[in-house]
């Protein structure tokens, strides 16, 4: 069984103090940071990665034991109130840790959570968009996982195709069934974020380029959008780094920390984005934070924590965007200007002498109204409705 994240303790951090968020015992569950600017995400996120180091490997183990070993004493001291010999422990080992910093402390479904060295990777909101063009067959060599390695995906893509045909020669037939795997594999998942079912992904072994073929048009990535662009970028850095394992697969398990998901993304993309990497990589834990309501509401698997409100709750999928953004943002979504026009327009109607200029407003402001696409805004529809402007008929072009 591969470990997951289940509880979070953070202490202290930047504008954020003793706050429990937990997650899932049960099964690998996603955690999504919101909340207005100033509220902490960023400095969480990155704080939350540099405690995660010391999980997967290579940090302060000293550190870790004395922190799982406070951890046991707290809860024994819950069950065996105020026993004399475990409080004196607890407080030698919280002297020991004063060495230390612990302002965070994380619990996981397994004690060992480094057992099966886990995958940790965290993107900066500020990501470069960068794929550098192929000019030659270069030896792989392994990347920092701290460095950006995605501009270096087309290169790895060209000796993947290289290792193919030298293991076609070598008649290593399994090596070439699973490099074979691996790009039906990236084309698939590429058609999903594409929304293009004859998405092909093009070789050309003259020149050592890779593109993009939609509906027969050939697209290169250098080309794309910044939405798609970023979307691919996160992925190959990724795929980049997976490949320090020495495999092919798409399941290597681990923690990926992403500031500020939607960057880049137009709204379609900001739905899709956490569902199509949690598909892409289905034993990665993720954490992120976002401004964007469609990426709270776009998977059921999350607990989503409001680091200005200290709210923690789970599965926002049901609600409607206007909800999010009204409710949890703390924002309305009808501008001033038109809320100052309808108040304006129920205040002319209810006095009983207007002067000429305020009923050439009046007439004004109901010619305005006619005209507003309000089909779009149930609540302003109602409320024009309901001040007699318009008839409840629906435009000849909606159903």
């Amino acid at each position: 069984m591969q470990a997951f994240i289940t509880e979070i303790n953070i202490k202290e951090s930047i504008n954020v103090k003793n706050l429990l968020i937990s997650l899932s015992r049960n099964k690998r569950q996603h955690l999504i940071l919101t909340g207005k600017n100033g509220s902490g995400k960023t400095n969480l996120l990155k704080k939350l990665y540099e405690y995660l180091k010391y999980y997967c490997g290579g940090g302060n183990i000293e550190f870790l034991k004395l922190l799982t070993y406070k951890e046991n004493l707290e809860e024994s001291l819950k069950k065996y109130n105020n026993d004399f010999n475990t409080n004196h422990t607890l407080q030698e080992v919280k002297e020991s840790l004063k060495n230390h910093n612990d302002d965070i402390s994380f619990k996981f479904s397994q004690d060992d959570y480094t057992t099966n060295n886990p995958f940790l990777i965290f993107f900066d909101a500020r990501r470069n968009i960068e794929f550098t063009q192929v000019t030659s067959i270069i030896k792989p060599s392994n990347f920092e996982f701290d460095n950006q390695v995605n501009k270096k995906f087309l290169q790895h893509l060209v000796n993947l195709k290289v290792q193919r045909s030298f293991a076609r020669d070598d008649g290593d037939l399994e090596a070439v069934e699973k490099i074979d795997n691996w790009f039906n594999t990236f084309e698939n998942r590429l058609k999903i974020i594409f929304e293009s079912d004859s998405l092909s992904l093009n070789f050309n072994r003259s020149n050592f380029s890779f593109n993009l073929i939609i509906d027969g048009n050939p697209i290169e990535f250098s080309s794309l959008s910044d939405g798609y662009a970023s979307i691919i970028s996160i992925v190959s850095d990724l795929l980049m780094k997976m490949s320090n394992n020495e495999n092919l697969l798409f399941e290597v398990h681990g923690i990926v920390l992403i500031d500020e998901i939607e960057t880049h993304l137009h709204v379609d993309l900001q739905k899709n984005i956490l569902p199509f990497l949690i598909d892409f990589f289905p034993n990665i834990q993720f954490i992120v934070s976002t401004h964007s309501p469609f990426v709270l509401t776009s998977i059921e698997n999350a607990t989503i924590c409001d680091l200005e409100k200290k709210i923690v709750t789970s599965d926002l999928s049901a609600y409607s965007y206007d909800t999010i953004i009204e409710s949890y943002f703390g924002s309305d979504k009808y501008s001033k200007l038109i809320k100052e026009k309808v108040n304006r327009y129920e205040d002319l109607l209810k006095r009983d002498n207007l002067t000429n200029d305020e009923h050439y407003e009046l007439i004004n402001l109901k010619k305005y109204f006619e005209n507003v696409p309000t089909y779009f805004a149930l609540e302003l529809r109602s409320k024009l409705l309901e001040l007699g402007i318009y008839q409840n008929t629906k435009p000849e072009n909606l159903n």
